[in-house]
């Protein structure tokens, strides 16, 4: 039926996700919870079976709570306005460039799968914005 169509059951699984980011009181539901409580029917909300999140920061939040998703956000954010910055300063736009494309990447593979979190290619891409991040940022000459 309809209830049971992908975006449906998309908007589901986010609206379950805040559910239980909800429920514990903005602290998390614990790691690899997310999954478990909606094999216990733990949800308010039908996903028709489908039990992973299908969306890496609801994934987060509702498995570590606020404070790691501020610092996941911050951290992404510090780094996209801090090279957006010395783009102005410096003359390594490939660079620049390379970790702004990276960081754009990032989001939108972490929504594509079912459940981003585990996956080697997370921590792979993540591993290699902050090593990138890191060699501009201290290459540049850049104030801290």
């Amino acid at each position: 039926g309809y209830d049971s169509l992908s975006v449906n059951v998309r908007k589901n699984l986010i609206l379950t996700g805040l559910d239980f980011a909800k429920t514990s009181y903005f602290i998390g539901v614990g790691s690899g919870s997310f999954e478990a409580k909606i094999r216990k029917g733990e949800n308010k909300y039908p996903t028709f079976g489908m039990p992973n999140p299908h969306n890496y920061f609801i994934e987060v939040f509702s498995q570590y709570g606020i404070l790691i998703t501020l610092f996941l956000i911050g951290l992404f954010s510090f780094i996209g306005v801090k090279v957006i910055v010395s783009l102005y300063l410096s003359r390594q736009f490939e660079k620049a460039l390379f970790i702004l494309l990276l960081l754009f990447c990032y989001g939108l593979l972490s929504n594509a799968n079912s459940s981003f979190l585990p996956l080697p290619l997370n921590w792979f891409i993540f591993s290699l914005i902050m090593i990138q991040f890191d060699k501009f940022y201290s290459g540049n000459g850049i104030k801290h």
